[in-house]
């Protein structure tokens, strides 16, 4: 039984003497209080009652009072009669927000709540495209009300998704979908269990993909054929210690100074202090000098900004793989669908120890530098942006600028 009651705070006295107005909710032997905005003396207001006095100067308070116990006594009709069994924070939740807005809150469905959570990341300038991926995903398997959300529905969502997705790709969608369950969980209002994980043990496994590393001779053909401009950003990437693509689309020529790049990565954005800092060699600075806009604060302009132009970048992404890396090393596409001009027209296909991929000119670097240079590991992910396990390096690098350079000019063979 849910009992409600406006009373004078005994707390919280202002300069003038007056005491605020709350309704205290009772329910089951516990009591909360929800502040109505106004306040009154002390010696104007009568306790048991629950209304003003008659000689109460404020005109106002006897028809704010008198509206005020009508609408209490719906909520109450309400939540004594209605058949969903609400949480203590849900009825104090209608009482401030009123009976539509919490019940239908308690009744969100997952597919909703993905709407709040994107609609938050592009308030923040967050990236959220995943999150409509696996929302489009959810609205096409069926929707369901977070309350309902339980092992059952998580396993039977992982079998029927698992015949027609990787596991590596469902497993980012589940893993994005356990996420925003707990973001439900955190907040008031849809009566989810907290410490519940219907996604435990209920994941499916991640499978290792090939790392797609060169080797220094492949390298070495790379430089001495004929590439297409958009190649060379891959060759880049590969000689900037396997920057990341977003990454050298974010680069600003503010970043560069006196012959050297310092830069957050992005994938580390909001987690990390550590600032990347490596030296440009003139391999590098040859492609800069070529593909590089002076009229753009970015660098490389021709890049789409992944954040001002998610869509956009993505798109030039894949076919920055599709169209322009991989004909270099195969007889015709994976996919027909893939088909482009550039397949058709003539250029020097190359003989490659593997296929080109974005990430391969990371794990390239790494790959050069530890198996066949059998450089420092440890300055090698200090190149690549790794973050050691050292407090201090979240601050600053253990290591001295020449020994960065060294190491670096050794794997892209500018030593």
């Amino acid at each position: 039984m849910v009992t409600s009651k406006v009373v004078r705070f005994h707390k919280n006295q202002d300069e003038t003497g007056r005491y605020p107005l709350k309704t205290r909710v009772t329910y089951k032997g516990n009591h909360r209080y929800v502040d109505l905005g106004r306040k009154v003396h002390k010696e104007f207001w009568n306790q048991k009652t629950g209304r003003p006095l008659d000689n109460c100067p404020d005109e106002t308070l006897f028809d704010f009072v008198s509206e005020e116990a009508k609408k209490q006594l719906k909520i109450r009709n309400y939540l004594n009669t209605h058949p969903d069994k609400l949480s203590f924070d849900q009825i104090i939740d209608v009482f401030k927000n009123g009976i539509n807005g919490v019940v239908a809150k308690s009744k969100t469905s997952f597919v909703q709540f993905y709407d709040i959570i994107i609609k938050e990341l592009q308030a923040q300038k967050k990236s959220y495209s995943l999150y409509i991926t696996v929302q489009n995903c959810i609205r096409k398997y069926g929707d369901v009300a977070l309350k309902d959300i339980d092992y059952e529905w998580v396993l039977e969502f992982r079998l029927t998704m698992g015949k027609h997705m990787g596991n590596n790709g469902l497993h980012a969608y589940m893993r994005n979908m356990r996420t925003t369950y707990k973001h439900a969980q955190l907040r008031k209002g849809y009566d989810l269990l907290r410490g519940y994980n219907p996604f435990e043990k209920n994941m499916p496994s991640k499978v290792a993909t090939p790392t797609h590393a060169l080797s220094r001779k492949d390298i070495e053909k790379l430089e001495e054929a004929n590439l297409r401009p958009y190649v060379k950003i891959w060759l880049l990437m590969f000689y900037f210690a396997g920057m990341d693509l977003i990454d050298l689309a974010l680069l600003k020529w503010t970043d560069i100074k006196e012959g050297r790049i310092k830069f957050r990565r992005a994938k580390l954005a909001g987690r990390s202090g550590y600032v990347v800092n490596i030296r440009i060699f003139p391999k590098a600075q040859a492609i800069i000098d070529e593909l590089g806009d002076k009229t753009s604060d970015r660098v490389f302009s021709v890049i789409p900004h992944p954040e001002k132009q998610e869509k956009k970048y993505s798109s030039f992404r894949a076919n920055l793989l599709q169209r322009y890396l991989q004909p270099l090393t195969r007889e015709k596409p994976a996919r027909d669908h893939y088909l482009h001009k550039n397949w058709l027209k003539p250029f020097e296909r190359l003989e490659l120890s593997d296929e080109l991929y974005l990430k391969g000119s990371r794990a390239t670097f790494k790959s050069i530098g530890r198996v066949e240079l059998r450089l420092d590991i440890e300055v090698i992910k200090v190149l690549m942006g790794h973050q050691l396990n050292n407090v201090d390096h979240t601050y600053q690098t253990p290591f001295t600028d020449d020994i960065l350079d060294e190491v670096h000019a050794k794997i892209i063979g500018e030593a």
